[in-house]
């Protein structure tokens, strides 16, 4: 991805300088805005798609997130992002853009030509089809000429720095428009070469990472840029976890792969015991980060029930920590309580997977008391026995 984006910028830089005049804007809240009956029409339109595919498509994006027809989409993976840079290509093909260049990358847009006009034309043109799609452009993101006068200053630097970062670092071109990157011939390169990030470029990286100014585009970039070189710093995981919680899930990834997970755990221990907000899904997320990746570490109880503490609201997070197989720190109490109760929620079937490491007696006792609750209760009950 982020070789792509090397191109992108590249070629931006490329025609700024050939053009008199340019133009560049990206799509407000674009992933939280595509309708889920308007990506399957687009997909089923695709070439060589089957009508089943189409169907299964359909069904699968249209269930993904409870029936919810917009924001369903898993925000962060990279077939999402590749999905999303497909669908805008109408753009691209539209024989009503007249301007001389357009670049694009997801959903960021440049367009370039001699003629003001011509510029303000297509500007006007693209909003009225990204209009029909119920999509509309970031005003605050807006910029004529490069100008920063409407732009959020602050993130234009982090943006533009990290642009030249990749520029020099990656030596490759952009060809064409749209979503369309092609290399040069491999001769053109050493072996190897093209991956390389220098030192003091991931030393740079890392501080444009936490700086403040950053915003979540950015970080999912750079995120994936020290991924590849292995360069992740430890230490800002549980601070990028706080901040941006869209990217949970590939945060998740990032502990599994990292040798200090000790440190992670402290800092995201710390998160836990202060004052910051965090939401339904950042909780879930730590709490399956931590059962599958920090169960080793000191910090996994303070962290779980850290996350307990805070699930009162959410019933799913809840469940979620409920059935973590470990019976100290106090779970095994906690979970007893629920199963004695005999009620029938998600809490109660979620404690009773938990309890199945139990000593076999005493999991059949507890047991015994929650499968009189309710049919479901009783059915769960024998299939834990079972385990």
């Amino acid at each position: 991805m982020h070789k792509a984006f090397g191109d992108y910028t590249k070629a931006v830089r490329t025609e700024r300088a050939d053009f008199e005049h340019s133009l560049s804007f990206d799509v407000a809240s674009y992933f939280n805005a595509i309708y889920h009956h308007d990506l399957a029409s687009w997909f089923s339109n695709l070439k060589d798609v089957k009508p089943e595919d189409a169907k299964a498509f359909g069904i699968f994006m249209r269930e993904i997130n409870s029936g919810r027809s917009i924001d369903f989409l898993p925000h962060g993976l990279y077939p999402t992002k590749m999905i999303g840079a497909g669908f805008l290509s109408f753009l691209e093909s539209s024989e009503e853009i007249k301007s001389a260049c357009s670049l694009r990358f997801m959903d960021d847009i440049h367009l370039f030509d001699d003629s003001e006009e011509t510029l303000v034309s297509d500007f006007l043109k693209i909003q009225d089809l990204l209009g029909g799609l119920a999509l509309n452009v970031n005003a605050a993101k807006t910029s004529f000429d490069f100008g920063l006068g409407t732009v959020n200053e602050s993130a234009s630097e982090i943006r533009i720095r990290l642009m030249e970062i990749l520029v020099d670092d990656q030596p490759r071109t952009y060809f064409g428009s749209g979503s369309d990157w092609s290399d040069k011939d491999e001769e053109d390169y050493g072996d190897g070469d093209r991956d390389a990030i220098s030192v003091e470029r991931i030393s740079e990286l890392e501080g444009l990472l936490l700086d403040g100014r950053a915003d979540e585009a950015d970080v999912e970039l750079i995120l994936g840029i020290l991924q590849e070189n292995d360069a992740v710093p430890a230490i800002a995981i549980p601070t990028l976890y706080a901040r941006f919680p869209n990217i949970a899930k590939q945060l998740y990834k990032l502990v599994a792969a990292s040798d200090e997970r000790s440190k992670i755990a402290e800092g995201f221990a710390d998160v836990l015991n202060s004052n910051a907000e965090l939401l339904e899904y950042q909780l879930f997320w730590l709490a399956v980060i931590a059962e599958d990746h920090l169960h080793d570490t000191d910090e996994f109880g303070k962290i779980v029930m850290g996350v307990y503490e805070r699930s009162e609201p959410y019933e799913i997070v809840a469940a979620k920590v409920l059935e973590i197989p470990n019976q100290t720190f106090g779970l095994k109490a906690i979970r007893a309580r629920i199963l004695k109760s005999g009620a029938s929620n998600w809490k109660s079937w979620a404690s009773a997977i938990g309890a199945r490491t139990l000593p076999v007696a005493e999991r059949n006792h507890v047991l015994g008391y929650f499968a009189n609750g309710s049919p479901m209760n009783y059915l769960i009950a024998n299939c834990v026995k079972k385990l």
